[in-house]
């Protein structure tokens, strides 16, 4: 992430549980089966937790780049990039209770 001058040094993965879900207005998850297990594990915060490309109406997950070359990962920043910049408005909307128009 240096080349996009991001320093993720002290970033350490943890794991999740309800305290930490709690904690969020929204969670954004990258595969299905992410959004399953939390939906599953965690149903009084499920209502909250959507596939990152829901933000743009679009279906499918966005494919963890781990054990990927340096160009894998590139593109899965980009693709994340993307999807954030595309999805801000919806992603703000849901923060503040809104709602996605369609399924998730």
């Amino acid at each position: 992430m240096s080349e996009r001058d991001l320093d993720l040094s002290h970033h350490r993965s943890q794991g999740v549980n309800a305290e930490l879900l709690r904690e969020f207005d929204l969670v954004l998850v990258m595969e299905d089966s992410h959004l399953k297990s939390l939906q599953r594990n965690y149903p009084d915060e499920a209502d909250k937790v959507y596939l990152l490309k829901a933000m743009v109406d679009q279906e499918g997950e966005v494919d963890d780049p781990v054990y990927g070359t340096k160009e894998t990962y590139r593109a899965t920043v980009k693709e994340l990039e993307d999807l954030l910049v595309s999805g801000f408005d919806q992603i703000v909307s849901l923060t503040r209770g809104g709602s996605l128009d369609k399924e998730r």
